[in-house]
């Protein structure tokens, strides 16, 4: 990692809430039971607003120039975090 990096790494993990699907036929008792999914997420906050966190979780630096390219990019949005670990600003 280069000392010029500028993104913090996000502290503990970020837990957060994402819709699920099913597809097919489901009984009335499936449909009840079916809950959003439960994603956890670490790595380093690129920007953050009063809505929304933009993270990374893999990085690479070009050989030539250095600059920073980015990997398994997320916008959460912060309604949808339901942890208190996370050390990013909560709306």
């Amino acid at each position: 990692m280069t000392n010029n990096f500028p993104y913090k790494k996000i502290k503990g993990e970020l837990y957060w809430l994402d819709a699920k699907s099913k597809s097919g036929w489901s009984t009335k008792e499936d449909l009840k039971k079916l809950e959003p999914a439960t994603c956890i997420t670490s790595g380093w906050i690129f920007e953050e607003t009063k809505d929304y966190i933009k993270t990374f979780s893999t990085y690479s630096l070009d050989s030539e120039d250095g600059s920073i390219e980015f990997g398994e990019i997320l916008v959460i949005p912060k309604q949808w975090i339901i942890n208190k670990e996370c050390k990013c600003q909560k709306k």
